[in-house]
């Protein structure tokens, strides 16, 4: 217990939370592997510089006026109405096209699934990566409204946002909270832009069916290519901005190529991902001892983001491992915060501040390479010891293990989310899956 608090059935109460897997697990579902944290730590693999294999799709550039945005001037959170994307790796067009003509051991991934497995380690609460197994090709995909497409808050607190009694009406549960992040982060990289000022990539973007350039959320998507030794890596990875910065871009390492048209010459820009923290009640259970960002965020920043980086530091590394594989010279962090305590549909912008991704990493202890070792050793076990068929890769929600499972068969060819008795039904089919 804490030093003061007092003793009994409430002395710990943190250790009496029992969270809940991020996905059902089947009855038929066979353990194959498990990765525990301490092992995983001790990974590291000195990784080579990615290739661009191309880039679809268009950015606009930063409306540099946020800049000066703060809590004494802040600015309204307004929901823009444009289409955002957020396709899985074998749903995604371009990368069909790729596994099509792939030759040899090619692994095929987002941005977004490679840092959660990268920075696992960190992580409190559950996710799963659906892996897919097909001769010499493997697949690692979220599945579409899983816990990878939200942002958790507060993850890594001493004392987390809980459900409580009235979970349907906790406006700051971990659930109602990640929907409400992840609303302000989709919202925020669109409102900070200028609408009329761009860059257009030669490839058009393989998401927006047709849709006005305008009616889609910007976007880069940028298809890059590591060699893992005996195995290539081929990843989809995401730029959100440009923004134009005199003289920055003669001078940044990974510049992407491609680039049919810009409003400002290339020499003068540079590309960004863009996210946001959010607060929500600094008073209510679950802030993590955040201050008060009104009266903190002006005058001591570096309290505020301190008090982050312990509290989100999952997050805060996912963020900034997505930021390096995607080759972003920036990151553009926004800080915003209800509007009122109670409120949670109504947000204002009260900062942004701007990173540099390799040097943040090193400033939270992300460690790149050893981010890297996670993803190579999970890689070559899959190539070591799958037999073709589905398997979902389960950070365990009370112990700090991945677990890898077998899916059966059938189930496999249908919705992960079924229930335990469909499971059941598909026991004698799981041996045909390795045909």
């Amino acid at each position: 217990a804490r030093r003061g608090a007092p003793a009994g059935r409430f002395a710990d109460r943190r250790e009496l939370r029992t969270r809940e897997a991020s996905i059902k697990v089947g009855n038929a579902w066979t353990v194959v592997e498990e990765f525990d944290f301490g092992r995983l730590n001790k990974l590291f693999y000195e990784y080579e510089d990615p290739q661009d294999i191309a880039v679809h799709g268009s950015v606009q550039y930063v409306d540099r006026t946020y800049e000066r945005v703060s809590a004494k001037n802040e600015r309204p959170l307004v929901p823009v109405e444009k289409t955002l994307s957020n396709v899985t790796a074998s749903e995604d067009p371009v990368i069909q096209d790729m596994a099509r003509d792939a030759e040899g051991p090619t692994v095929f991934a987002t941005d977004l699934v490679l840092a959660a497995l990268m920075s696992a380690t960190r992580s409190v609460y559950s996710f799963d990566i659906v892996v897919t197994k097909k001769d010499d090709k493997l697949f690692l995909d979220k599945r579409d409204g899983s816990a990878l497409d939200f942002v958790t808050v507060n993850e890594n607190a001493a004392d987390p946002p809980v459900e409580g009694l009235e979970k349907e009406t906790n406006i700051n549960s971990p659930q109602a909270l990640a929907f409400e992040a992840s609303h302000i982060n989709r919202t925020f990289a669109q409102q900070i832009l200028r609408d009329s000022e761009r860059v257009e990539f030669a490839n058009s973007n393989p998401f927006a069916h047709g849709e006005a350039v305008e009616a889609v959320a910007s976007a880069a998507y940028r298809y890059r290519r590591w060699d893992l030794g005996t195995v290539k890596l081929v990843a989809r990875t995401q730029l959100d901005a440009a923004v134009q910065h005199a003289g920055a871009g003669a001078q940044a390492d990974e510049y992407p190529a491609d680039i049919q048209s810009s409003t400002f010459p290339e020499k003068d820009t540079v590309f960004a991902i863009v996210r946001s923290l959010n607060e929500f009640d600094s008073r209510a259970a679950g802030s993590g001892g955040a201050p008060d960002w009104r009266q903190k965020l002006d005058v001591q920043r570096g309290a505020v983001v301190a008090t982050e980086l312990k509290n989100n530091a999952n997050k805060l590394a996912r963020w900034t491992l997505e930021g390096v594989l995607s080759g972003a010279s920036q990151i553009r962090l926004g800080f915003v915060s209800r509007a009122s305590p109670r409120d949670r549909k109504r947000h204002v912008i009260l900062g942004m501040t701007t990173l540099k991704p390799y040097d943040f990493a090193a400033q939270i202890n992300v460690n790149i390479g050893a981010g890297w070792g996670v993803v190579k050793a999970f890689i070559d076990f899959c190539y070591g010891n799958l037999q073709n068929g589905k398997y979902v890769l389960l950070r365990d929600p009370n112990k700090p293990v991945l677990r890898l499972y077998h899916v059966a068969a059938a189930l496999a060819r249908g919705d992960l989310d079924n229930d335990d008795e469909d499971d059941e039904d598909d026991d004698e089919d799981e041996d045909d899956d390795d045909d």
